[in-house]
């Protein structure tokens, strides 16, 4: 006798419907390197109202630029599907954007860093090159800005050498978890990957205990920097014991170390 269909698989097949028709992400580590930046920048610089409007704005621009990415990977004839949420999420963007500049007109200084790092990753993405590791760059670079963005909207930003090294620590982190990632999933065949993801984790070591030592973080990121170098380093003996791992199981490890960089991040000095 067949058993019964679980419960939780109409509502999976809703979940992956929103997600190929552009309404969801579909990318799990994508997550906290949109959220983590806000959420420090909002705690250094004290929680204020117009951080939930810019949380918003900035989720509605992160699914619009999911959806383009979909968009320009799909043939022609499969684009349809995508339209509605494409539309959607730029105009929520837009609209999220306009009453942000409205209510605090200072952060169309932001500008001119933001765009030229927009206009490459999406140039990039149209050509089919999401992957590419300037595309992962310029993407990360530009999640981490706004850390001091979220920072400057605070209730009272104070500490702005704080707030940029914690920018710095957490584009140090995320732009560490490329190389790691992909010495698991996509280049698990090619032993630079690991390499590469161990000598990141330990240049940016040194420049994590220069600000710890200078007060700018406290010594617990000192401590969470030296167990990501020891990760990067048994990376290649994970990958030989398992063989592959699940991207989900990846991105639910990096979501827990995200939480551990941010509690450091935002930890008295």
């Amino acid at each position: 006798m067949a058993s019964p269909p679980s419960p939780t698989a109409p509502r999976t097949r809703h979940v992956r419907g929103l997600m190929r028709d552009g309404w969801l992400p579909d990318q799990h580590g994508a997550w906290p390197m949109t959220l983590a930046p806000l959420l420090v920048g909002a705690l250094i610089g004290g929680p204020a109202p117009l951080h939930l409007l810019l949380a918003a704005t900035w989720l509605c621009a992160f699914c619009c630029f999911n959806a383009v990415e979909l968009w320009a990977k799909r043939p022609a004839r499969r684009r349809r599907g995508l339209l509605p949420a494409l539309a959607v999420w730029t105009a929520l963007s837009l609209v999220g954007g306009l009453a942000l500049v409205a209510a605090r007109p200072s952060v169309l200084s932001w500008a001119p860093a933001f765009a030229p790092m927009t206009a490459l990753a999406l140039w990039e993405v149209l050509r089919r090159r999401e992957r590419a590791l300037i595309t992962r760059a310029t993407s990360i670079l530009a999640s981490c800005l706004m850390a001091p963005v979220a920072h400057g909207l605070g209730a009272a930003p104070g500490e702005g050498a704080r707030i940029w090294a914690a920018t710095a620590v957490l584009a140090a982190y995320f732009l560490g978890t490329v190389p790691v990632v992909r010495s698991l999933l996509r280049g698990r065949d090619d032993p630079r990957w690991a390499a590469g993801a161990i000598a990141w984790h330990a240049a940016c070591g040194a420049g994590v205990v220069w600000a710890c030592a200078s007060g700018l973080v406290s010594w617990w990121a000192g401590a969470a920097w030296a167990v990501l170098l020891l990760r990067a380093a048994a990376t290649p003996a994970i990958r030989r014991r398992r063989g592959s791992m699940a991207p989900a199981v990846i991105g639910a490890a990096e979501a827990l170390w995200c939480v551990g960089i941010v509690a450091t991040l935002v930890a008295p000095v």
